[in-house]
């Protein structure tokens, strides 16, 4: 609100001082309550602080909604013996090769063996040679991959080891499932791929992320040789759910206990996809305040690509005291978010994943009705 005096006479030098005194004293409430000084005091604090809550509301409701699921098979690590010494015959090794189908794609395992160049070996120290390369293959995830040593001669120092690829063969559903259970974009795998327990792993992540959803995938030997199957046991229960919460995680200015009610779809589209929407406002409303916010999310998966948006806005308000009024101060925001997230590289314990996002947040506060400006 902005008033203005004028004065359009020029009186003497008293009386413009004692006018000017006058025009002080009756300027200085009208000041106190403009909004621009109220919203440089208190407010640029309040939103800041009612920004966090929200932010926080919107982490818990993820988590409670759309749960991360991590499935790991951990292979314990198998201790092997030192080469053994004064083999009868044994032959000096000074090179070891890798050849086979696809072998090219793991001459990185012969490094598990490099210890064994100078040694002379015979028949025991050949034999824990392979099972070396073998161990760093399975630690990969390479469960169905096997190293052999076919019949050679080692009186030229070179031990040819030979790979046999184990290959994915059908992929399927263990029994008879209803309309909605999906494989193509769960399981990261195609029949022919060489198997790694990573890609199953990924799968029941992408299966189980669903929270009504249970399932299990079973390696089973296939039809031709050097094949395994894949076998899923996949159930779902109850797609949709119903929840209402009260918590005291709001603040006494804004609304101490925000009631909230969300419902959640399981897999709407039957694509092993995740759908939420909440509404949350005070319940206990005893002055003049509130707040209210509303939330949808949805994801989809597609083997290691997940695909995100969400949208959620926020209102709030509350009544602060000044000299000579009372001011009603408001904020709202309105956010909106595209995530693309990509899992880059996972083994038994770690996991990396390269996330983008694009957003847009517009927020607006206002005292009295009448938008004033923040500066963050």
């Amino acid at each position: 609100m902005k008033r203005t005096f004028s004065v359009h006479c020029r009186p003497s030098g008293t009386a413009v001082s004692a006018l000017a005194g006058m025009l002080l004293t009756l300027s200085l409430p009208v000041l106190a309550a403009t909004p621009s000084e109220v919203s440089g005091q208190d407010t640029v604090a309040l939103d800041a602080r009612e920004q966090l809550r929200q932010q926080e509301r919107e982490r818990v409701l993820h988590e409670q909604n759309a749960p991360q699921a991590d499935s790991r098979f951990v292979r314990p690590g198998k201790a092997l013996p030192d080469y053994p010494a004064h083999e009868t015959p044994c032959f000096t090794i000074n090179q070891i090769a890798l050849v086979g189908e696809s072998a090219e794609s793991f001459q990185w395992a012969l490094s598990a063996a490099t210890d064994a160049k100078g040694h002379c070996l015979g028949g025991r120290g050949i034999v824990l040679v392979i099972n070396k390369v073998q161990n760093a293959i399975l630690a990969k995830g390479y469960v169905s991959t096997r190293v052999m040593a076919q019949e050679q001669d080692l009186t030229k120092g070179i031990l040819t080891l030979t790979l046999q690829p184990g290959r994915v063969g059908d992929v399927r559903f263990e029994k008879p499932v209803s309309w909605r259970g999906r494989l193509w974009n769960a399981i990261p795998v195609l029949s022919g791929d060489i198997l790694n327990l990573r890609d199953v792993e990924q799968g029941l992540e992408n299966f189980r992320r669903v929270p009504n959803a249970t399932a299990d995938i079973k390696i089973v030997p296939g039809r031709h040789d050097g094949t395994s199957d894949l076998l899923v046991n996949w159930e779902e229960v109850r797609p949709v759910r119903l929840s209402l919460g009260l918590d005291d995680s709001g603040s006494e200015s804004t609304g101490r206990y925000p009631g909230s009610v969300t419902l959640a779809l399981d897999a709407p589209f039957a694509q092993n996809d995740l759908f939420y929407a909440n509404v949350s406002k005070e319940v206990f409303r005893q002055g003049p305040f509130g707040n209210r916010s509303h939330t949808l999310n949805y994801f989809f998966p597609v083997g290691y690509w997940g695909f995100a948006a969400n949208y959620n806005d926020y209102t709030y308000h509350q009544n602060i005291p000044n000299a000579s009024e009372v001011l009603r101060y408001s904020g709202k925001s309105d956010n909106i978010q595209l995530k693309v997230s990509r899992l880059l590289y996972r083994d038994q314990s770690h996991k990396i994943t390269l996330n983008l996002r694009g957003y847009r947040k517009h927020s607006t506060n206002a005292v009295n009705d009448i938008d004033i400006d923040q500066q963050y």
